[in-house]
């Protein structure tokens, strides 16, 4: 609580900055973000951790913890999927901003290079945008500095207490997500260093396996799986295997332009000497840089994302500036005596302010005119225009599948299937075995009352080449669309009714509904 106090203040100009920047976005929400929704929803609801009511639990999401943080948000009756979501993350950024500041002084004795680091971070496209987007960026990033500042504070003094609750922080961070249990490697990568303190490692070690392992033990007899359903999903449909240099380059775009990733590669090299036993760098020095190492072979180990603007990339974002700010002030210390470092640093930190500022405010802007799968469209898109059709055909138990899920979910009346698989197990196991496997179990199995697929789906499944497909269903709407762009090869998309569904009673709804797309068998 005095770090916070004593902070806060240093905080106000970069969280404003933040604030103005995560403005621009409105009331953008990422479609992915309601299916954490739904879920806490449903926990809330006394309905268990399913998709929709009803279902077999499966683990759709892959953000337990910031899942049953809004499920008591829902449960006390306080969530609107616009809001909530958003004030929590500017409160866990602002959280962030301080220990940040309190990292920096523990590092180079200074506040500056973490104001520097915050100022950076307000404009930086990808961190505002993804801390913004409904998802668990801002809850992943904040509990990783907690494990960087509380780990620094009690390394002096170690006890049981403190390497158990630090064990805790830990557990926190994987269950965030679930590629966080890499984090847990820094602490003992520390203690390896300090021999005196090395006996710590098997307390540390066994403490954080024991809440692991409890965990995945609940996921394997609640969920049958080991892992979430959505990274079996995202390893085997990702392009994640693109070429590395290509990787790299994109990479360079997490701190600015093409340019930036000189200094990255720079950075690379430090955080490998000061690992050099012989140096004798400090410890809160060698942590950070431990920690910067995790962060970005994290960002290699995961898929490529599809949702642009790094995704991945927001611990590594952070340790980032951090680490070249905290460099550039060491380096700078070295080289000139008295305020003349300061200066030197200051002037440095406004120039990189500055061309931060206006690359990512173009950046920004170009992401507001196309944002990734905006939340409050999918709703109109999708679970309004359906709900709507069932109610005009008098449907009970009606089911929808279609790909995009988030507002779906949480908005739709009718039963929802997950066609990407990562709410249905299913079809994530049907998906190795061929189309004909998918078209099989969706049109004899599964039997939605209502389909929607474009673009990839379209591909993946693709009904229209299944012959009893037709005959089971009718075409509310259908087009040819482009797919990723290749003018030679088209898919068709479009909505479709099963033909069970159409009954003498709504006969004329149908004809109003189809209006001229109708057609009798």
């Amino acid at each position: 609580m005095k770090t916070f106090l004593k902070y806060s203040a240093w905080v106000f100009i970069p969280f404003c900055i933040y604030a103005c920047f995560s403005f621009a976005l409105k009331n953008w929400i990422v479609d992915d973000a309601g299916i954490s929704f739904a879920y806490a929803r449903n926990l809330a609801n006394g309905n268990g951790l399913v998709s929709w009511p009803g279902e077999k639990p499966v683990e759709g999401f892959s953000n337990f913890s910031w899942t049953l943080f809004l499920a008591f948000f829902h449960w006390v009756g306080l969530f609107d999927p616009y809001l909530t979501p958003k004030i929590l993350s500017a409160i866990l950024v602002f959280i962030s901003f301080v220990l940040i500041l309190s990292i920096s002084k523990k590092v180079t004795k200074k506040i500056l290079p973490g104001l520097g680091t915050n100022l950076l971070l307000a404009v930086n496209s990808p961190f505002v945008i993804w801390t913004n987007s409904g998802l668990e960026n801002a809850l992943y990033v904040c509990l990783i500095l907690v494990l960087a500042w509380y780990s620094l504070s009690i390394f002096k003094q170690l006890s049981v207490r403190k390497i158990v609750f630090l064990s805790i922080i830990t557990f926190a961070i994987a269950i965030t997500r679930p590629d966080g249990i890499i984090f847990s490697i820094a602490f003992s990568l520390l203690l390896l260093f300090n021999r005196s303190k090395a006996k710590w490692i098997f307390s540390y070690i066994l403490t954080t396996i024991a809440l692991v392992g409890i965990f995945l033990i609940f996921r394997y007899f609640y969920f049958h799986d080991w892992l979430p359903n959505t990274y079996y999903i995202k390893f085997d449909q990702s392009p994640s295997h693109e070429n590395l240099l290509d990787k790299i380059r994109y990479l360079g775009f997490s701190m600015g332009g093409k340019w930036t990733i000189i200094p990255l590669i720079f950075l690379f090299i430090f955080s490998i000497i000061a690992l050099i036993p012989k140096l004798k760098a400090s410890n809160e020095y060698r942590y950070i840089h431990i920690l910067f190492l995790i962060s970005l072979s994290i960002f290699f180990i995961l898929p490529s994302d599809w949702m642009g603007e790094l995704r991945f990339a927001t611990p590594f974002i952070v340790l980032s500036y951090l680490l070249i700010f905290s460099n550039l002030f060491i380096l700078l210390h070295i080289k000139m005596k008295g305020r003349a470092s300061q200066i030197a640093g200051l002037i440095i930190c406004i120039g990189f302010v500055v061309y931060s500022s206006y690359h990512f405010n173009i950046r920004t802007k170009q992401f507001c005119k196309n944002p990734t799968v905006p939340f409050d469209l999918v709703k109109t898109s999708f679970p309004d225009r359906f709900n709507s059709y069932a109610e005009i055909l008098q449907l009970e138990n009606a089911s929808f599948l279609l790909p995009d899920v988030g507002a779906s979910l949480y908005y739709s009346k009718i039963k929802i299937y997950d066609a990407v698989g990562l709410c249905n197990k299913e079809i994530r196991l049907k998906i190795p075995e061929g189309k004909l496997a998918l078209q099989e179990y969706v049109l004899n199995v599964m039997k939605p009352t209502f389909i929607h697929l474009h673009g990839r789906w379209s591909t993946m499944y693709s009904l229209y080449e299944n012959p009893d497909f037709l005959k089971l269903y009718v075409s509310i709407q259908s087009k040819n669309d482009k797919l990723d762009n290749n003018e030679f090869y088209t898919v068709t998309s479009g909505d479709y009714l099963r033909r069970d569904a159409i009954t003498s009673e709504n006969y004329k709804a149908c004809d109003s509904l189809f209006v001229s797309t109708f057609i009798h068998y």
